[in-house]
């Protein structure tokens, strides 16, 4: 099953990770816009910025990324469901 992706507006989405599909964000990336990522159900997932230790990424989580910082997610055993909302 692929990963999903429902907008809501044009700079809100939800986006669902499933477990065992291969996505972009399991890499060291970057983004063109900063963004919060708000976590909308537990899951045993991590969020890592570069040279940071990685962060659990539990239901409430909300985790700013700030335009051009380099970031991943290091993909659990559970789905993940994040709200993403960007700023522009």
């Amino acid at each position: 099953m692929k990963n999903s992706i429902h907008y809501i507006t044009n700079t809100c989405f939800v986006k669902k990770f499933n477990s065992g599909v291969d996505d972009e964000e399991f890499d060291y990336h970057y983004d063109k816009n900063s963004r919060f990522i708000k976590v909308l159900e537990d899951s045993d997932w991590l969020f890592q910025f570069t040279g940071e230790q990685p962060k659990k990424m539990i239901k409430g989580t909300v985790i700013h990324v700030s335009r051009l910082v380099q970031h991943k997610m290091i993909q659990g055993r559970t789905n993940l469901t994040v709200q993403v909302l960007e700023v522009l």
